[in-house]
């Protein structure tokens, strides 16, 4: 058994994403933490609320965590969960550059296996070199208050579409 375990908090829904960095901080709070991995959803986050909610979530939430690691000394290293297809975030091998200039403070983007297993294994070594290999910077600033405006109307007009459309897909998947 390890002599010590470390958590990797994971936020998954806008809500939590919103308030990620007050948890964070109250997590660390009885730690003697230096570094601090902490891993944002994106595809499920989508799934239930909708892109648009999803990324400006995620955004709110990095920009959040960079003013947090000012704060209180701790450096924090962001993962981001995404997936290939672009309602899950569109990570794929040739949208790497893109996607990790749009997302600059985010040090891990975990891959699903649609990255891995649809295309050539050329491009995806090569889109997961250019990830590793990119320089790490701030989160972009964000207007947080237009950005929750946001959130709200979109993450209500997506639920009403997604129950009215869920007998058609559910009709469709069988």
């Amino acid at each position: 058994a390890p002599p010590r375990i470390e958590v990797i908090p994971l936020f998954e829904d806008v809500p939590s994403m919103l308030g990620a960095a007050g948890i964070l901080e109250e997590y660390l709070a009885d730690k003697e933490a230096t570094d601090q991995r902490v891993f944002l959803a994106r595809s499920d986050t989508a799934m239930n609320y909708g892109l648009v909610s999803a990324a400006l979530a995620n955004k709110i939430a990095l920009t959040d965590f960079d003013e947090l690691s000012r704060r209180i000394g701790v450096k924090l290293h962001p993962i981001l969960g995404m997936g290939s297809a672009p309602f899950r975030g569109g990570l794929a091998p040739h949208t790497a550059q893109r996607v990790g200039a749009e997302y600059p403070s985010v040090v891990t983007f975990s891959i699903q296996s649609a990255f891995k297993f649809d295309y050539p294994v050329d491009e995806v070594r090569a889109a997961c070199e250019h990830l590793k290999a990119r320089v790490i910077g701030p989160a972009d600033a964000i207007d947080r208050e237009r950005a929750t405006d946001i959130i709200e109307r979109y993450s209500a007009a997506y639920r009403t579409r997604v129950v009215e459309l869920a007998p058609l897909v559910n009709r469709m998947a069988t």
